[in-house]
């Protein structure tokens, strides 16, 4: 299974994790020719189980673009305000879509498939939700060759951002996003024991030693997390 349109439409409308969501509505049926695609394969009989998880993540934040479009208001100042965490809109359990030959919501797809089947931390960093507070969406689309590489890039880019990780060494307090506390169970997984840990590996290099050394002691404080679109 080839991601070529999406990797195409990624590259020329997402700028430093900002969307052009205006941009993908005038290139609205090359993304659901490759939605359609999504819907008619069997994930199943994706070779190979890089290809496999590269499919799903690609399936989620190609979807989770589509759905934006679909609820997308006209006017840029209206677009500004716009978030996907309003419960009128019911974004990731009310609407389900076909992909891999079945019907999923968003919520399925991550908690039902990705998480559960391929239990690797840095896919929180992969998938999409279309806010400010989320991680930066890629400009290119996830392929079994790049996956690793594009995963601990995108784990990386959020933890050098105010709003995935800050650290107060005089009050050993560190700041974090709170995908750490939602997820905590995924960040603690065997590999890597201890969610700081997981920080600690994919920090900024000044902060790493610190981390590392006293993560049995630090004070974890959650950062504000913005749901407004991440529209450029």
């Amino acid at each position: 299974f080839r991601h070529r349109i999406f990797d195409r439409l990624l590259k020329k409308y997402v700028r430093r994790g900002k969307v052009n969501y205006n941009g993908f509505k005038k290139s609205r049926n090359k993304l659901d020719n490759y939605l359609c695609r999504l819907a008619h394969t069997d994930a199943r009989r994706i070779k190979g189980w890089r290809a496999r998880f590269a499919f799903w993540i690609n399936a989620y934040n190609a979807i989770t673009i589509r759905a934006v479009l679909d609820r997308l208001p006209r006017s840029r100042s209206a677009q500004k305000r716009f978030s996907v965490a309003a419960k009128k809109l019911n974004f990731w359990k009310g609407w389900k879509y076909e992909v891999g030959k079945k019907w999923l919501t968003l919520n399925d797809i991550e908690h039902g498939i990705l998480r559960p089947k391929f239990k690797d931390p840095r896919l929180h960093f992969a998938i999409v939700c279309a806010s400010i507070g989320c991680p930066s969406l890629a400009n290119r689309a996830y392929t079994s060759r790049n996956l690793y590489r594009m995963m601990s890039r995108g784990t990386r880019r959020h933890l050098r951002a105010t709003r995935g990780l800050r650290v107060n060494r005089a009050k050993k307090t560190i700041y974090l996003s709170k995908l750490f506390n939602w997820f905590s169970k995924d960040f603690s997984q065997k590999k890597y024991k201890h969610r700081l840990l997981f920080v600690a590996k994919f920090a900024p290099k000044k902060d790493r030693n610190f981390i590392r050394k006293n993560y049995k002691s630090l004070k974890i404080k959650w950062l504000k997390y913005s749901w407004k679109l991440n529209v450029q």
